[in-house]
Parts: structure tokens; sequence; C-alpha cells
């Protein structure tokens, strides 16, 4: 057996480098954001920029705090300005979904970029962002990027 101090991934050594490595030099990071704004009389969160394994912890955390302060009933998810989502920013997106559902909030998504579009779509989560109103039924929006 290899020793785990000698095991490479992509180059680093597992022991003594935090997991997974930063972002290559000259890659600038979309900061991930979210903003709550009023639309129609409905609480409305916009995400922006990208959801990534890096992102996703303080998107997590701002994403409780806008919801805590949202009343109960259904919440936009506009998410028109999401340039990049992998799993775990998805992970982040269904923790406030669950986060939600506990205090009475349930999501509607719309409008999306392409990215965020590919990620729901590839995950079959996108019917997880409705609500529960009949009369209105989940629709994804043109993808904006």
């Amino acid at each position: 057996m290899i020793p785990s101090s000698s095991l490479l991934i992509a180059g680093h050594r597992l022991a003594g480098l935090p997991f997974p490595p930063p972002p290559p030099v000259g890659r600038a990071k979309a900061a991930a954001g979210v903003s709550r704004l009023t639309r129609e009389g409905r609480p409305v969160l916009a995400l922006r920029g990208e959801l990534d394994l890096y992102t996703a912890p303080a998107l997590t955390r701002a994403l409780r705090v806008h919801l805590d302060r949202c009343p109960p009933g259904t919440i936009g998810l506009d998410l028109s300005g999401v340039t990049f989502c992998d799993c775990a920013g998805l992970g982040a997106l269904l923790a406030a979904r669950e986060h939600g559902a506990l205090g009475g909030r349930r999501f509607r998504a719309g409008p999306m970029s392409a990215a965020a579009a590919r990620i729901l779509g590839l995950t079959k989560t996108g019917a997880l962002f409705t609500t529960d109103d009949a009369a209105t039924p989940w629709s994804p929006g043109r993808p904006t990027g």
C-alpha cells in the first residue's frame, strides 16, 4: 500500500495541502452573490456568479440569511446571473430549498442562465424548485447565457 503522503492528485500531494487545490493562477473567479429583491410584491432571491466548490459555503450561508428574512410562501429564484454551476453549487441550492421548506417557503425558479438550466436538467432537479400551485406550472424561462 502506498502511504497517503506520497499520493498525487492533479500534481498535488494529498498530505499537508488543502484539497481541492486553489484555482489556477490567472483565472479570475466570479464570486457568487445573492441579492434579495421584490418583484410583483413577492420576494425574489437573485443569484449571480460561479456556484461551485469554492463559493458554495459562503453561498449557503448567504441564502440562509436571506431566506430567514423572507415571509412564508413562494420565493422567486432568479438564476439568470449564474455563469457556472457544479454539483457543490447545486448542493447549496438544495440546502437552501430544504432550509426554506422548514419555514414554509418554497421556490419558483426562473429566469435562469444556460449554466443553471444545464445543471438542473442534467440532474433532473429542476422540478424541485417549483411551487405547489397547479395554476402556475414551472417553466425554467429562456436561458439567458
